[in-house]
C-alpha cells in the first residue's frame, strides 16, 4: 500500500511539473515494472528541479546585482575624482599662477585667466613666427615643378620630435613611454646616427611642417629640440605639420600632379597608385616596402630606375630624410604625404563598396 501511494503521488507531481504526459510502463513484470516506473519518475523530477535551479538562480542573481551596484559605485567615485582633479588642474594651471603675480595688498576684478592670456599674447606678436598656409605652399610646389628644380616638404610630428629628443632632451624611460610606436615608424632606438641624419635633413628642407598644438609632446618639444640642436626656427620656412591633408582636402593636390610623372614610395605605395590612377594621375613607379631608416640607401638607389617629376613619400620618420635627399640628389620635388596615403586608400575602398 505504501509503495502504491508513493507511485501515485510521484505521478501527480510529474503532471504538474511537465507538459508531457508521464511515460507509462507495461505492468507485465509486476514488481520489476514498478521499480522502473519509480526510478523513471524520480529521474524526471530531478531533471525538472535542476532546470528550475538553472532558470531561477536566486543566489547567483543576488550576487550579480551586488557586483553591478559595486561597479556602478566605483564608476561614480572615479567620475567624481576625475571632475575634482580636473577642476584643481584648471585652477593650478590658471588662477593660481595669476595669484603669484598679483601683489598681496591687491585684487584683480573682472578679468579672467583667458583675458590675461589674450592680453599677454598680443604683447608678444613681434616674437611670433609665420606658418605658411596651404595655398602658399601649393604655389611654391607648382613653381618648383614648372622650373624643374629641387623642392622638399617635410613634416615633424610627435614621432620625429621624440626621435630627436631620445636620450638628449628626454631620458630613455620618458622617450620609450611617449614613443612606444617608434619601432613601427622605422626608428631603431637608441641611435645617434638616426638623430644626426634627421636633424640635418630638417635644416636643409625647403619647407618644414611643425605642430600647431602647444601640448608638451608637440610645440613644447619642438622648441626644446630646436634649441638643443642649434636649429634656428626663424631662418626656416614653416608650415602646418598637417599640410599634407590641407592641400588634399582643399582640392589642390590632384591639379598639382596633373601632367607630372609621379613616383610613390612607402609600404602602401601600390594601393595608393591604384587610387591615383583612377584620378588619371601618371604614376610611373612604386618603391615598396620601406623598412625604416636602415632602408634609406636602398630606396635612394631604387629611384634611379624610375623617371619622375614629383615623389610622394609615406614612410614614417624616414620620410623626412628621403624627401630632402631625393629632392637634393635628383633635382625633383619630394613631398612627405604621411598617413594621407592611408586616408586616400580607405576613402577609395568605402566608395568602391557602395
Amino acid at each position: 500500500m505504501k509503495r502504491s501511494r508513493k507511485r501515485a503521488n510521484d505521478r501527480r507531481r510529474l503532471r504538474h511539473t511537465s507538459k508531457r504526459k508521464p511515460r507509462r510502463f507495461p505492468a507485465s513484470n509486476g514488481r520489476s515494472s514498478r521499480k522502473k516506473a519509480s526510478k523513471s519518475t524520480q529521474t524526471a523530477l530531478r531533471r525538472r528541479r535542476s532546470r528550475k535551479k538553472k532558470l531561477y538562480p536566486v543566489a547567483v542573481n543576488d550576487k550579480l546585482r551586488g557586483q553591478m551596484r559595486n561597479s556602478s559605485d566605483d564608476r561614480n567615485k572615479l567620475q567624481r575624482a576625475y571632475e575634482s582633479g580636473y577642476k584643481e588642474g584648471i585652477y593650478q594651471g590658471g588662477e593660481a599662477i595669476v595669484e603669484q603675480w598679483i601683489p598681496a595688498e591687491r585684487i584683480l576684478p573682472e578679468l579672467t585667466v583667458s583675458d590675461l592670456i589674450q592680453a599677454g599674447v598680443l604683447q608678444c606678436q613681434s616674437s611670433m613666427l609665420e606658418i605658411a598656409e596651404a595655398r602658399k605652399v601649393a604655389e611654391e610646389i607648382k613653381k618648383a615643378m614648372d622650373e624643374t628644380r629641387a623642392f622638399s616638404l617635410v613634416r615633424l610630428g610627435d614621432g620625429e620630435l621624440l626621435t630627436l629628443a631620445y636620450n638628449t632632451i628626454k631620458s630613455p624611460i620618458e622617450a620609450h613611454e611617449l614613443g612606444a610606436f617608434l619601432p613601427y615608424e622605422g626608428v631603431p632606438l637608441p641611435d645617434a646616427s638616426v638623430q644626426a641624419a634627421l636633424i640635418q635633413s630638417v635644416k636643409k628642407a625647403d619647407y618644414v611642417g611643425v605642430p600647431k598644438s602647444r601640448r608638451p609632446e608637440f610645440q613644447m618639444l619642438l622648441f626644446s629640440v630646436s634649441r638643443y640642436y642649434g636649429w634656428n626656427l626663424t631662418d626656416t620656412k614653416l608650415t602646418n605639420s598637417l599640410i599634407n591633408y590641407e592641400i588634399h582636402h582643399s582640392g589642390m593636390l590632384l591639379p598639382l600632379l596633373a601632367g607630372r610623372r609621379v613616383l610613390l614610395i612607402g609600404n602602401k605605395a601600390l594601393e595608393t597608385a591604384g587610387v591615383l590612377r583612377k584620378q588619371w594621375v601618371n604614376v610611373t613607379g612604386c618603391i615598396s616596402p620601406v623598412l625604416g631608416f636602415e632602408d634609406i640607401e636602398r630606396v635612394l638607389a631604387e629611384c634611379r630606375k624610375h623617371q619622375f617629376d614629383v615623389v610622394l613619400v609615406a614612410a614614417g620618420v624616414a620620410a623626412v630624410v628621403l624627401c630632402q635627399r631625393i629632392a637634393s640628389e635628383y633635382e625633383a620635388v619630394a613631398l612627405d604625404i604621411g598617413h594621407l596615403a592611408d586616408e586616400m586608400i580607405k576613402k577609395d575602398l568605402s566608395i568602391s563598396s557602395i
